[in-house]
């Protein structure tokens, strides 16, 4: 059984990347029903409720994919911990469906979280954190909130560490051309 859910869900895995999620669909449910008799609470079936949810993604269903999610989501707290890398991948999926179905504040909450859990297991510069601003990116940009967006973007290109020098740069700069009396002058015929 073990390896019949796995090659069903490898299968039905392999059809959805080929844009094939309705082929996909029947043996992703097969898949999970021989996970849930044989293996529950496994993290073999929190993978194949992941990619199944993947596959209802693709077919624009989106509730059952949260669905499906949060049960993958449930089974890797409770095998990893709250703070665990599989838990991060968990919530980076299921708020990219969040943000499909307009819930932003839960999408933020998922992304920040997992944002954390990686920057604690892997280091500010690993690239899943580039996964999150990217995802907060479009969240914020779909809330209608383009200055953060582009912020989360410029994070994504030369890092947090460089915007804020990059900013405080600018800060002292302004400070000193503001004692410059040309500078004053010529700012005030701008105006």
């Amino acid at each position: 059984p073990r390896s019949v859910g796995g090659a069903l869900t490898v299968l039905g895995n392999n059809l959805r990347m080929q844009g094939r999620a309705t082929e996909a669909e029947p043996l992703m449910r097969r898949a999970v029903a021989v996970r849930e008799r044989h293996q529950p609470g496994t993290t073999d079936l929190a993978v194949t409720l992941s990619h199944f949810s993947l596959v209802l993604r693709q077919l624009k269903r989106f509730e059952e994919s949260v669905v499906m999610h949060g049960r993958a989501l449930a089974i890797r707290e409770r095998v990893f911990g709250q703070e665990s890398s599989a838990v991060a991948q968990s919530l980076n999926n299921l708020s990219s469906v969040q943000i499909e179905l307009g819930r932003f504040a839960e999408a933020e909450a998922a992304l920040l979280r997992a944002a954390a859990i990686w920057q604690k297991n892997l280091g500010p510069d690993h690239p899943r954190i580039g996964i999150v601003q990217l995802g907060l990116a479009d969240l914020y940009l779909r809330r209608g909130e383009a200055a953060r967006a582009e912020q989360c973007w410029l994070e994504l290109v030369i890092g947090t560490s460089a915007v804020n020098a990059v900013a405080e740069i600018a800060r002292s700069a302004h400070r000193v051309l503001e004692r410059d009396p040309a500078y004053v002058a010529e700012r005030a015929g701008w105006i």
